[in-house]
């Protein structure tokens, strides 16, 4: 499986990384949760496999997603992926004024 970490808001660009069934074949299709994603605005998937995902969402976007190439004659390659959409701003504790050293 792989992991891959995109910002909060920035727009996620992956590429399927199963290897081609059969020249110009495989129809590719993206999961999340094991339901497949809806194609809409914030979701785009091109012919190549490549997975678009606009305005990535913390809450909506991070978890488990699974790329299934499927030939015509019926034969299925998976890959796992893991998306972890961090948040754009760093939270730091009450007391950092006593961790941090000014140099002047």
């Amino acid at each position: 499986m792989s992991n891959i970490s995109v910002i909060d808001g920035q727009t996620l660009q992956y590429r399927c990384p199963v290897v081609q069934i059969e020249p110009k074949d495989p129809q590719i299709k993206w999961f999340k949760s094991n339901k497949e994603l809806p194609l809409n605005e914030r979701h785009k998937v091109y012919e190549n496999g490549t997975l678009i995902i606009r305005d990535m969402n913390r809450e909506l976007d991070s978890g488990k997603y699974l790329c299934k190439a499927i030939s015509k004659s019926g034969q299925e390659i998976k890959q796992d992926l893991y998306i972890d959409v961090l948040s754009e701003s760093i939270t730091f504790p009450n007391n950092i004024e006593k961790y941090l050293i000014i140099i002047f």
